[in-house]
């Protein structure tokens, strides 16, 4: 009985999610083009699942984070997640 009702749970979740995940959102979406200009530097960075020894970890190697402090000194520098 308990399964049952966690089968239809998620069915529930995964009709009023996934459409919108796939681009088929149930309601017309207004297409936004972003464009920026090419930075001096960019770092991309993967996802670090809000684990911020990483994040700090990954700043500090990329050069864009001060070695002792939480203090940005990346200048110009762009850093995106992805």
């Amino acid at each position: 009985r308990r399964r049952g009702i966690c089968d239809v749970i998620l069915g529930v979740v995964l009709v009023l999610c996934l459409p919108c995940s796939s681009g088929l959102a149930p309601y017309p979406l207004k297409k936004v083009t972003a464009v920026y200009p090419q930075p001096e530097r960019l770092v991309a960075i993967g996802d670090l699942h809000g684990d911020i020894a990483s994040t700090r970890k990954a700043l500090r190697l990329a050069g864009v984070l001060h070695e002792s402090r939480d203090e940005w000194v990346g200048g110009k520098t762009v850093v995106v997640q992805v």
